[in-house]
């Protein structure tokens, strides 16, 4: 069965930050359906997946240490808008373009 072309017009950007208020993370992205991508990240974390993101997220306490925040919704047709628009919205200090 092919895949279908992805929705940008149900875009959300999100932001990953620390409980901890000593810990000077955030992480920012986009997806089409935050309750999936927020499960994935989650799943990924309690397997060990070795990426950056999630390294660093296990390294510091897991992901019931951090909370998924939706930004704000952001329908486009154009994915490099999104892009463009995450960074001058915030400064993440990790960026990694995610494929799901």
């Amino acid at each position: 069965m092919p895949k279908l072309p992805i929705n940008y017009q149900k875009t959300t950007i999100y932001k990953i930050v620390s409980k901890n208020p000593e810990l000077n993370f955030s992480h920012c992205d986009y997806t089409t359906d935050f309750v999936k991508r927020k499960n994935y990240i989650k799943t990924c974390c309690s397997k060990g997946k070795d990426e950056q993101l999630f390294n660093f997220i296990n390294a510091n306490g897991g992901f019931s240490a951090f909370e998924m925040l939706m930004i704000c919704e952001f329908p486009t047709t154009n994915k490099e808008l999104v892009k463009t628009h995450i960074y001058s919205l915030v400064n993440p200090s990790i960026a990694i373009a995610w494929k799901m």
